[in-house]
């Protein structure tokens, strides 16, 4: 099927689109909106639309105008947050945009006009369908604007004001409501400013954590608030102790049996977040909860998404010496290895790279380098990485066999052995991997793709390697 083209003597489609979204007539303003809003996100490339903003600013005032009008029917204003959501939906420079228009601003003042700030029993019990369908539109649309940059987020909180209407809309009897404000919190718990003010000083965070310990609570809404605990969680995170005592690890426990693969997958995510940077004492209190066996089950899970997030959870226990000799003892030492090369044979990239981190991590413990260098597998294994993988694979990659020649003056045979010797002089010589099979493995051949902390990384752990061959060790 071949697509219609526009006759030389013809204006451009979107031109003519985008003029009819100046139209009297309210409906064919919406459908010439959604119709220029569709050609926008799939015609043009985000470097064109960096370059050129006029038609999404078009449609932006269009939708704004409607977002704002109080005459207009709330099916109306409904679609208008929907084409503005359409519109900027993770496109950081779009949402820069709408956010320079005054979008943001229409938007809070809309749900403002809707929302009650103050809970009142049964406020919303009596409510049309239609303004529910409404709130959940503006706050939807709310939470895309917000969900890249900080000085939207504070304006949201500080300037709007709107985390009282956002909390108040978690309780509302509509689940797409509860699910439209949780996607506003987690674009908001996204900046740490905000997260040490707003939404621990107003009790919002607390709020979307009953939502998300709510056993009969729609699948959809859970999900949605899981993903907000995954972000209050972090290091930096003022509410991580508060939640810690509320028995989150537990109910994230209790999520990965659940036939609700997206909300499992989040609580693997909350303890990757949660273990990161972590003390022994909270690692010790995780994998107790967790189990090694559950660990190692999802480590070799069938979906890729899990295991990495997994290899991440081993990664971040293993960050210190303590923590590796935690995870060699948790899961035993064939058990963990043999985990590792599988993961550094995925075909998935994101696998790979956990993969390749952790195995970087292991090989700080001279005590259990020994166990690295004479599994049967690892050194091929890690070998091939720094043939063909990217560069965020080969780093860790090469800084995993540096450290394991510096500390092992001994291990030159395993490792010449394993082939690892000429792949460095390659790198040296070359700046990259060898010539493989894939594109990404050529391009590092010829140079492309040069990256100077891998080549210096490599060039060091060549010269031990060599040094320890002439002297024969």
């Amino acid at each position: 099927m071949k697509l219609a083209r526009t006759a030389p003597d013809q204006a451009p489609v979107l031109s003519t689109v985008l003029s009819m979204c100046k139209s009297r007539v309210i409906d064919q303003q919406v459908a010439a909106c959604l119709c220029a809003t569709n050609i926008i996100r799939a015609g043009f490339s985000p470097q064109y639309l960096h370059m050129d903003h006029s038609s999404p600013m078009t449609v932006t005032h269009v939708v704004n105008s409607l977002i704002s009008s109080e005459m207009e029917k709330p099916i109306t204003r409904t679609k208008a947050c929907y084409i503005m959501y359409y519109l900027v939906c993770d496109d950081k420079d779009l949402c820069q945009l709408a956010f320079d228009r005054g979008s943001l601003t229409k938007l809070a003042n809309l749900v403002r006009s809707i929302t009650p700030s103050e809970p009142a029993p049964g406020w919303d019990e009596d409510e049309p369908e239609s303004i529910a369908r409404l709130r959940e539109a503006a706050l939807t649309a709310i939470a895309a604007i917000a969900l890249f940059e900080d000085d939207i987020r504070s304006e949201v909180t500080d300037t709007l004001r709107m985390i009282p209407h956002i909390q108040i809309s978690l309780a509302h009897h509509h689940p797409a409501v509860r699910y439209a404000a949780c996607q506003c919190v987690r674009s908001l718990s996204r900046a740490v400013s905000v997260l040490r003010t707003s939404i621990v000083d107003s009790g919002l965070g607390l709020s979307v954590y009953q939502v998300f310990c709510k056993e009969d609570e729609d699948p959809r809404v859970r999900h949605a608030a899981s993903s907000v605990i995954c972000n209050l969680v972090t290091d930096f995170s003022p509410m991580k102790e508060t939640l810690l005592s509320q028995g989150v690890i537990e109910r994230c426990v209790k999520l990965l049996d659940t036939p609700e693969q997206a909300l499992a997958l989040n609580a693997l995510w909350t303890f990757k977040n949660l273990l990161y940077k972590s003390n022994t004492d909270l690692k010790r209190q995780v994998m107790e909860a967790l189990g090694w066996r559950t660990l190692q089950r999802l480590l070799t899970h069938e979906s890729p998404d899990f295991q990495e997030h997994a290899f991440h959870v081993a990664r971040n226990i293993a960050d210190n010496e303590a923590g590796i000799e935690m995870v060699f003892e948790g899961l035993g030492p064939s058990v963990l290895l043999s985990t590792v090369s599988q993961g550094l044979d995925s075909e998935h990239d994101d696998v790979l790279r956990q993969a390749a981190f952790l195995l970087g991590n292991l090989a700080n413990s001279p005590k259990h380098q020994r166990d690295i260098l004479s599994h049967p597998r690892i050194l091929i294994s890690l070998r091939q990485c720094l043939i063909d993988a990217k560069v965020d694979v080969r780093r860790p990659a090469v800084a995993c066999v540096r450290e394991l020649i510096r500390a092992n003056p001994h291990s030159y045979r395993e490792l010449h052995d394993a082939g690892i010797d000429t792949t460095l002089r390659h790198m040296c010589d070359y700046g990259g991997g060898l010539a493989a099979a894939s594109p990404m493995a050529s391009a590092f051949s010829m140079g492309v793709e040069e990256d100077s902390e891998v080549r210096e990384k490599a060039r060091e752990a060549l010269r031990w390697l060599e040094r320890s061959g002439e002297m024969g060790m």
